[in-house]
């Protein structure tokens, strides 16, 4: 019996013992997790705030946020063209960070390319050098809070072909101007330089002028016949407004009375009207010879050619456009300098800068030429001069007597066909004609 209460008890005793060494445990663990308690907070509460899918964060340089506003200077190859000009970037000592992000005042872009700068009826703005033409919408521009409107250096590359570095022994920015060292494949045809006669006295002709005489002796023969010899005088000048013209014959120059008047004409030319009086070819039949009477010319929309030529001049050439207006059109990307060139020389004559239609067009293009007239076009991709261009033909023809489109031309003529065998032509057979010419189109003229 007593060694029974003796067992009992030995078992109690284990028993309380493990029990002390399990709450020992669990004091323990409860003063870790006190200890321990505000950092396993923060670390739940940081699990628990980022999302799911969330990627490591990048540490590149951004503008925004770690940018900062410096001076620096402007090189373009190896000469300063601009000291202490303010940008947005940044280095770390040792190299430019992210440089194509970095960002250069508009107007100093401007002031060191040289470009001119038009503002467009659109709102655009068209920037022009010797190097580049191209068009600008200000509104997709970046402004900056403290420079403005502002270029990047990607930009510079993207919009004007303008690479550039960044040298952190100068502090400066060296920009590549392709235009500087490649010249433009063509220029513009150089304009004439207009007469001044401001200051310079007027002389007014008189009613009746005398400009020139001219006599001819013609001797032919052998050496068996006695010479003969046949003479010619003409004199021309003015008279009225306008101008004459003589001209005799003489078959046997020693004989006075075998003279002829051949020819005799006045002539009065304005801009719109012309009068023929006296002798002249006509306008129908590949102009009659020996026809004496009155023209008039009346013209609207054009001009007539210059005649150069001395004597008499011809009702049909007045009928003449001197230059004929063509429309040359095509198709480009949006963006491309378009330049016409005549013939085969390399000067431009105009240009035109393709817009979001991509169509060129080049209208009331002058011909003045008599039967054909040659023109190219050149296309240069983003308005980069500096590049091939693309050449393209552009011919057409013109025909003798085509007029512009909606100009017109009348033409009215009465008078006699004259007998040559007298020294004054005699009126035999009256004649007459009147017609018109209506351009209908830049490419038909109605007669």
């Amino acid at each position: 019996m007593k060694t029974k209460y003796l067992l009992t008890l030995s078992l109690l005793a284990s028993v309380l013992g493990t029990f002390e060494t399990a709450i020992a445990q669990v004091t323990s663990n409860e003063s870790s997790i006190k200890k321990n308690w505000p950092d396993l907070l923060n670390s739940e509460l940081m699990h628990s705030a980022a999302p799911a899918s969330a990627k490591t964060p990048d540490n590149s340089l951004t503008p925004k946020t770690e940018f900062s506003v410096f001076p620096v200077g402007i090189n373009i190859g190896d000469r300063n063209v601009k000291s202490g000009a303010l940008v947005r970037g940044g280095e770390d000592g040792r190299q430019a960070l992210n440089f194509a992000a970095w960002q250069l005042s508009y107007d100093d872009v401007i002031q060191v390319l040289k470009f001119n700068v038009t503002t467009l009826a659109d709102g655009q703005i068209e920037v022009r050098s010797a190097g580049i033409v191209t068009r600008l919408n200000p509104k997709k521009l970046r402004t900056d809070p403290e420079l403005g409107l502002v270029f990047s250096i990607q930009d510079l590359q993207t919009l004007f072909g303008v690479k550039a570095k960044f040298d952190l022994n100068e502090y400066a920015i060296i920009l590549e101007v392709p235009w500087l060292t490649q010249p433009a494949t063509n220029t513009f045809e150089e304009t004439e330089t207009p007469v001044v006669l401001n200051g310079l006295q007027r002389l007014y002709p008189g009613r009746l002028n005398i400009a020139g005489m001219e006599q001819r002796v013609n001797a032919t023969g052998t050496g068996d016949t006695t010479p003969t010899y046949t003479g010619d005088t003409l004199a021309v000048g003015s008279a009225f407004g306008g101008s004459w013209f003589v001209r005799t014959t003489q078959s046997q120059l020693q004989d006075f009375s075998t003279w002829k008047l051949t020819e005799a004409q006045f002539l009065r030319q304005t801009d719109f009207t012309d009068y023929f009086v006296g002798s002249q070819p006509t306008f129908w039949h590949q102009g009659t010879k020996n026809y004496w009477g009155l023209t008039l010319v009346q013209r609207q929309g054009f001009s007539p050619p210059q005649s150069l030529s001395a004597g008499s001049s011809d009702p049909r050439q007045r009928l003449q456009a001197a230059v004929a207006g063509r429309t040359i059109a095509g198709k480009a990307e949006p963006g491309t300098l378009v330049r016409l060139v005549r013939g085969f020389g390399s000067r431009a004559i105009a240009e035109v800068l393709v817009d979001s239609s991509g169509i060129y067009r080049f209208e009331n293009i002058k011909s003045d030429r008599a039967y054909d007239s040659n023109y190219r076009v050149f296309l240069y991709p983003q308005g980069r001069l500096t590049a091939p261009p693309e050449i393209r033909e552009a011919s057409f023809s013109t025909v003798p007597g085509q007029i512009p489109a909606g100009a017109s031309a009348f033409v009215v003529s009465g008078g006699w066909q004259s007998d040559t065998d007298t020294q004054i032509p005699s009126m035999q057979e009256f004649r007459g004609g009147v017609a018109g010419r209506w351009g209908l189109s830049p490419t038909l003229t109605v007669t």
